[in-house]
């Protein structure tokens, strides 16, 4: 989840696992477009996330002021060698994505959009063939659509913010069976 997806990204990129790994869950992954000052900007710098009132923004505001994280990101995450190009994925991976829309830390459209480009480059493949349904499910005043491809599984959580499924067993559930 989040600054996770960055880690998955090293292990994708380390030649000597990245064969062995099968599946990639993403959920509200940072790593996706990292080049672009989203993340960074909202993360780190934005005052109207890191001083909102919500529940969920005094969380990210901890976390984004906690003076390890904060050494770090700022003096030492190489944030070039931490960005996921769908591309650079092995063939025979299998890829969850999953994205909150009112994500406050990552761009929801800039990255939905760029999956859905990056099938459509590939003559609608994604990774060995495209099979698209769409279903639409309540999850406590949140709509899901899972839009699902052969290899790549796409969940938008519309109504919904950063780390929405971490505290849903619901969610969870739809995580496992997208994952089977």
């Amino acid at each position: 989840h989040s600054f996770g997806s960055c880690q998955a990204t090293w292990l994708l990129h380390y030649s000597a696992l990245a064969h062995r790994i099968k599946q990639v869950t993403l959920i509200d992954p940072v790593a996706m477009l990292l080049t672009e000052p989203d993340v960074m900007s909202n993360f780190l710098y934005a005052r109207n996330v890191l001083n909102n009132k919500s529940a969920l923004g005094k969380k990210i505001g901890a976390v984004a002021n906690e003076l390890f994280i904060e050494h770090y990101l700022r003096r030492h995450f190489s944030w070039y060698n931490s960005e996921l190009w769908l591309e650079d994925i092995p063939q025979d991976t299998k890829v969850l994505i999953c994205l909150s829309e009112n994500d406050e830390i990552l761009n929801f459209e800039k990255v939905k959009r760029e999956v859905e480009i990056i099938c459509e480059d590939m003559g609608g493949f994604m990774h060995g063939g495209l099979s698209i349904t769409s279903n639409d499910k309540k999850h406590k005043n949140n709509t899901t659509t899972t839009t699902t491809t052969k290899t790549v599984d796409l969940i938008t959580w519309e109504n919904a913010g950063h780390a929405f499924c971490v505290s849903r067993p619901d969610v969870w559930k739809q995580l496992y069976s997208a994952m089977k």
